[in-house]
């Protein structure tokens, strides 16, 4: 037998806007500058055995430097609980989970707008998390972070 092995991705919610394509927005109000738009978080199980997610966490922030590992402890819950994933073709071997992002600021000259977290799963071998990173330009799908391992890592 085989554990479970999941892969996470980034893509734009291509459903929320008739155009389908990526509406990034900025505004300014009492509680200060913010950055919004809507992604989903995807999650595929390319393992052999099926898993339960147990919890998806992520953050968006705006940063001079991409820091060489992924500060998790900034990360906020964006679903807990026991989301079952199948396998390979099965029904369904892929979770999609709509996201409305809010960063705050709307970045300075030279700062690099990030998308960062962790999917905590179990199979029946074990528990593990996979982490992922991406950057967001302001037109065009999320980029993820070659290069930086801490960001595309898997236990």
């Amino acid at each position: 037998s085989e554990r479970a092995w999941l892969l996470v991705g980034i893509d734009w919610d291509r459903k929320k806007w008739s155009d389908g394509k990526f509406h990034r927005m900025q505004g300014s109000g009492s509680s200060g500058n913010l950055t919004v738009f809507d992604v989903e978080l995807i999650c595929r199980n390319e393992g052999g055995s099926p898993a339960w997610i147990d919890e998806k966490r992520a953050v968006c922030i705006f940063v001079p430097v991409i820091p060489p590992k992924p500060m998790l402890d900034n990360t906020v819950v964006l679903q807990s609980g026991s989301e079952p994933i199948g396998i390979g073709q099965s029904i369904p071997h892929t979770t999609k989970l709509p996201w409305f992002v809010m960063s705050e600021g709307h970045g300075e000259k030279g700062e690099i707008l990030l998308i960062y977290g962790v999917v905590k799963y179990r199979d029946p071998f074990g528990t593990y998390q996979t982490t992922f990173g991406y950057r967001v330009l302001t037109s065009g799908p999320p980029i993820r972070l070659e290069g930086y391992p801490e960001y595309n890592w898997n236990t």
